[in-house]
């Protein structure tokens, strides 16, 4: 019964002129649509890796911030609970030679500022910073004065003399010039000495400039000799 109903019901529509012909899509439609999907999607895949790359390249900059704080946190007070020793001063440093390690140390007061040049029975590594595979410290540079230049368009440091933390130095060093530097926390301020050690007597400044590259691009972390540091693109 059902059967026939809808056959009399077909038979009114096609009767009636009810049944219209549906048109689809062309050949050439399709192979437009396709195309499109396909510029899209290459160009969600290119972005994505360069915006991870990005990510990662800040959390490493992040992680040497966060290293050197950890020097800074030492360097305010006592790094090992119930004992009183103010004597000691922590760092962290940075050598043109290994471009992937960070080291955080301590030296005893009165041993000097520099590590290289510290006795090795006044010097202690505490650790290690290695930085991941593909990442590499490719500049840094010791400044002095208000300018806020970048490592890459330092200039040549100037005057001093062989006392790293009573005279200052003018201008930038880059590490053209370097071969280290020592970011130091003298207790118990959390103010920085930064020094600046190359060929000759050091130089002492007030901002360290570290500059981190993966993949072609860079962030840069800034050291003031106040204690304040921040990561920039």
């Amino acid at each position: 019964m059902v059967r026939s109903l809808f056959q009399n019901l077909s038979k009114r529509c096609v009767q009636g002129g009810m049944i219209r012909k549906e048109r689809g899509f062309t050949l050439i439609e399709l192979l437009v649509v396709i195309a499109i999907f396909t510029i899209l999607t290459a160009t969600l895949l290119l972005v994505r890796p360069s915006s991870d790359d990005q990510t990662q390249l800040r959390n490493a900059a992040e992680e040497i911030a966060q290293f050197i704080r950890e020097a800074q946190v030492y360097g305010s007070g006592v790094r090992n609970p119930g004992v009183i020793d103010f004597s000691a001063n922590y760092g962290v440093h940075i050598s043109s030679d290994d471009r992937t390690t960070l080291i955080l140390f301590v030296i005893q007061e009165g041993a000097g500022y520099q590590y290289s040049e510290a006795p090795a029975v006044a010097k202690n590594e505490i650790s290690r910073l290695e930085l991941p595979a593909g990442f590499r410290i490719s500049d840094f540079c010791v400044g002095h004065g208000s300018s806020s230049q970048r490592c890459a368009s330092s200039g040549t440091g100037s005057g001093g003399g062989p006392v790293c933390d009573a005279v200052p130095s003018v201008g930038n060093i880059s590490s053209g010039q370097l071969r280290e530097i020592d970011i130091i926390f003298k207790r118990p301020s959390l103010d920085a000495l930064i020094l600046a050690h190359r060929p000759g007597p050091c130089r002492r400044g007030d901002r360290a400039s570290i500059e981190l590259t993966y993949r072609g691009a860079s962030v840069e972390i800034e050291v003031a000799e106040t204690g304040l540091m921040q990561v920039r693109q």
